[in-house]
């Protein structure tokens, strides 16, 4: 893997993790299906802030999809020890985010 391919591979691993450790838009939106509450309040789940919710989680799909493609495209999971199941769980983090950014812009208009 060349320093290049490290410096994005980083790059889109920062773009999904700071905004699940800031504000957990992500995490949120799964517990309020699980739990019926939220695990973190925060400025992003009030319904006048909807459309930073979706921006911030269309920056967070933007970061995990390409660094699974990082991953896959640089074949860096054969270097790693249990790269196999470092794919599939950055796999699940990417089906998790897809199906919260329908969600969040199937109901955009329900909050207008």
């Amino acid at each position: 893997m060349t320093k290049k391919q490290k410096v994005w591979f980083w790059i889109f691993f920062a773009m999904f993790i700071v905004p699940e450790v800031l504000w957990s838009p992500v995490g949120n939106y799964v517990y309020v299906f699980m739990k019926g509450e939220f695990f973190r309040n925060n400025f992003l789940l009030s319904s006048d802030n909807r459309i930073w919710l979706i921006w911030t989680v269309s920056i967070q799909l933007v970061g995990v999809v390409s660094l699974l493609i990082s991953l896959l495209w640089s074949k860096l999971y054969k270097q790693i020890k249990g790269g196999e199941l470092v794919v599939f769980l950055v796999g699940i983090f990417n089906l998790i985010t897809i199906i919260v950014f329908y969600l969040l812009l199937a109901t955009y208009h329900m909050w207008r």
